[in-house]
């Protein structure tokens, strides 16, 4: 479960970058793991080996986004940049409880763990994170909905241009902040438009964004 809620995280990651999650190498990573975990846990019972694979496998099938997901960092807006530092973080942090198990719980026991103080702090750690990057993420996905409601509330549907009232937003918001500057309206008719406008979709499969470049 760790290991498939970590792979649905890099995938939700993917899908909203645009970005590759690799999912094939992701899933053949945790077959493996799995393979392992289930060796130490009946094979040759090691809790720390379990715990140092289990918590590499997570940053690995984690990090797999992080790649093709910071390509386009810079032209992120700063609550998505928040969102990805978040996401890095945790992985990055993912790969400090693997050393901490390294180094410091190789003879830990199953009974020792509530009351190993590092274990604890990783729990601790763990749990601030999570609702940490539940948050940015969540807040994140509210101000894309608005903004995706705002649009379509101000944009037609099918040429993606400013309707009246977006136009009338657009024009008073820009008249507020530069009032000295000039602003012209072209506006022309063509005759027998749909023609074009139906050729063009036909050749864009149906959507709206060439009839849209006719417009521009």
């Amino acid at each position: 479960m760790y290991l498939f809620g970590t792979w649905a995280s890099a995938y939700a990651m993917a899908l909203r970058k645009n970005a590759h999650a690799h999912s094939k190498i992701a899933w053949i990573l945790i077959v493996m793991i799995t393979i392992l975990l289930g060796y130490y846990s009946y094979v040759n019972q090691q809790l720390w080996m379990r715990m140092l694979i289990l918590n590499l496998g997570i940053a690995i099938v984690g990090g797999l986004v992080l790649v093709s997901m910071f390509r386009h960092y810079k032209y992120s807006d700063s609550l998505n940049k928040i969102v990805d530092l978040s996401y890095l973080f945790i992985v990055l942090y993912t790969l400090v409880r693997c050393i901490i198990i390294f180094l410091f719980l190789e003879d830990v026991e199953l009974q020792m763990l509530s009351t190993s103080v590092w274990w604890l702090m990783m729990l601790a750690a763990s749990i601030l994170f999570s609702m940490w990057f539940a948050i940015v993420l969540l807040g994140t996905l509210v101000r894309d909905i608005i903004l995706k409601l705002k649009d379509e509330r101000s944009r037609d549907p099918l040429t993606y241009l400013l309707n009246r009232r977006g136009f009338y937003d657009f024009a008073e918001q820009n008249l507020a902040q530069r009032p000295s500057k000039k602003y012209f309206l072209l506006m022309c008719d063509v005759d027998h438009f749909k023609k074009i406008n139906d050729r063009y979709r036909a050749l864009d499969g149906g959507s709206y964004s060439t009839a849209s470049r006719c417009y521009h």
